[in-house]
Formats: structure tokens, sequence, C-alpha cells
């Protein structure tokens, strides 16, 4: 999707993913979980469905890091307030 207009998280490392492979450990669950499922795969799709179709308005919010959030929320049974200072807080998370 490198045409598309989303929302800067701040996410992203100057370092690549090589500072949270030092912290985190290979094998927790969000690591795994990063490994396995392919998050951008529906993006493309997904994105039709914002209202403003990423042309007007705000920039929407990348559609993979939504289905990571809703997935985190879940497992750990968080509200979105909870949920959003859960990814900012614990590195496993954001990196997921």
């Amino acid at each position: 999707m490198p045409d598309t207009r989303l929302q800067a998280t701040g996410h992203d490392s100057s370092f690549g993913d090589y500072l949270y492979e030092q912290v985190i450990p290979q094998d927790h669950l969000l690591s795994l979980l990063r490994k396995l499922v392919r998050w951008e795969r529906y993006s493309h799709r997904l994105i039709k469905y914002c209202r403003g179709k990423e042309g007007v308005g705000r920039p929407p919010i990348k559609p993979a890091m939504v289905r990571k959030m809703l997935l985190q929320s879940c497992l750990y049974n968080l509200s979105e307030r909870q949920t959003d200072d859960f990814r900012s807080l614990h590195a496993a998370a954001s990196i997921s």
C-alpha cells in the first residue's frame, strides 16, 4: 500500500526491528503472532470501507494496526483506551 495516505503512527524505528529483537523474547506470544499472521494481507481491501476512502478528511489508521489492537484487546481483556496505553508501554505489544 505505498500509494495510500495513512495516518502516521510513530511506531516505525530508524533501527528497524533490531532493537526490539534484542529485548523481546522470540517465544513471546505477540512475537510468534507477528511471524505467523500476515497482517497486511487484506489492508488494501479494507481501506475502501473507511468513510473518506483515504482521500477526504484525516488519514485513516492502518487496517493492520486496527486488527492487531482488536486482537490484543481480546487477548488481554482491555478496553480501547487500555489497549492504546498497553501498546505505548510494552515493547512486545507495539512491535507486534
